[in-house]
């Protein structure tokens, strides 16, 4: 199973780059476009497939 911490800790300097590169091209913090980029990373889809697989070894042991 891959360290979920690290995961986390790689999704949120990824983030912060993001939002740098957004906020210093548009000088915005926010918007649609920044959303969008942000849901190209599917952070939430990896972190819930790590979640099922771990679940899945507990319960195949279990």
């Amino acid at each position: 199973m891959a360290n979920f911490s690290k995961i986390v800790l790689g999704y949120v300097y990824r983030r912060t780059g993001i939002r740098k590169r957004w906020s210093s091209l548009y000088g915005v913090n926010g918007g649609r476009r920044l959303r969008a980029a942000l849901r190209k990373l599917r952070e939430g889809g990896v972190k819930k497939d790590l979640k099922h697989k771990t679940v899945k070894v507990v319960v195949l042991e279990g």
